[in-house]
């Protein structure tokens, strides 16, 4: 089975782009205050552990 791909998208701090509802977006980092900056911003702030847990969070 291939690797699913993981895409990024460079989200301004101050407001997600106008296309993407912060409510549907994910943000992973591996800094801890980074996920949680963004989820108080109103994204999904998740802290990248590693790619099993990444996919745990992307599919429930």
């Amino acid at each position: 089975m291939a690797d699913p791909i993981l895409r990024y998208i460079n989200v301004p701090r101050s407001e997600p782009p106008p296309s993407v509802d912060a409510a549907h977006a994910m943000f992973f980092d591996d800094k801890y205050e980074n996920a949680k900056a963004a989820s108080e911003s109103g994204m999904h702030g998740v802290q990248f552990l590693s790619a099993d847990q990444a996919m745990q969070a992307i599919l429930g």
